[in-house]
């Protein structure tokens, strides 16, 4: 279990002049029922300026059914988001399947995590590769949030993030605790979207005993 809490900023936009931030707040919460592994993940992200101005921005959750294997573990379920409205021709709520895996090799993570949104006008795929190495001391080395998006109505790529995160584990008192920082860069020139993003994260965990 897990309370994420992290600060986007954005120093940069393709197509737009000026700088943004987002704030995300993204519980993790594993839960057994009827004898399987669920894993429940909801996010609020709440854009707080750029080109979308100051609002409450998509609201995501998914449930993941957690398979454990030999080799790591692997889930699948449905996902749903919520959105303001744009006005005519967008959706307000959308779902859809999601499905990744993990694999454990020593102190490597690897894996990837697809997620997939579909509504009246909207068809949108994102895949996100899972990389990270233990350096040890509480320390890792990640890939990061990044998300290849895709368009499916175009089609096209929307979105082409690069990055890297640095993450410390260590306790306050008796929590233990995560922070992290993730610079990433968005190769693909597309109005609206990011080019640079840098994250602040702070993570309350709550480990299994």
């Amino acid at each position: 279990m897990a309370f994420n809490m992290k600060e986007e900023y954005y120093p940069s936009f393709y197509g737009y002049r000026g700088s943004g931030n987002d704030f995300v707040v993204q519980p993790v919460i594993p839960f057994m029922a009827w004898g399987q592994a669920n894993l429940l993940r909801a996010t609020v992200n709440y854009n707080i300026n750029g080109p979308g101005g100051s609002a409450l921005n998509n609201v995501s959750v998914f449930d993941l059914l957690v398979f454990n294997e030999k080799w790591g573990r692997w889930g699948f379920g449905p996902l749903v988001q919520f959105a303001s409205s744009q006005g005519p021709g967008t959706d307000t709520a959308l779902a859809g399947p999601a499905v990744g895996f993990v694999a454990r090799k020593g102190k490597w993570n690897l894996g990837l995590f697809n997620q997939n949104l579909f509504g009246s006008y909207t068809r949108f795929s994102s895949l996100q590769p899972i990389i990270a190495y233990i350096l040890g001391r509480g320390w890792t080395l990640a890939s990061g949030d990044a998300q290849w998006s895709v368009n499916w109505r175009k089609p096209q790529v929307v979105y082409m993030p690069v990055g890297v995160q640095l993450a410390k584990v260590q306790r306050l008192g008796k929590q233990p605790v995560r922070f992290l920082f993730n610079p990433e860069y968005n190769a693909r020139n597309y109005t609206g979207a990011p080019h640079w993003s840098l994250r602040f994260g702070f993570t309350i965990l709550a480990p299994s005993r």
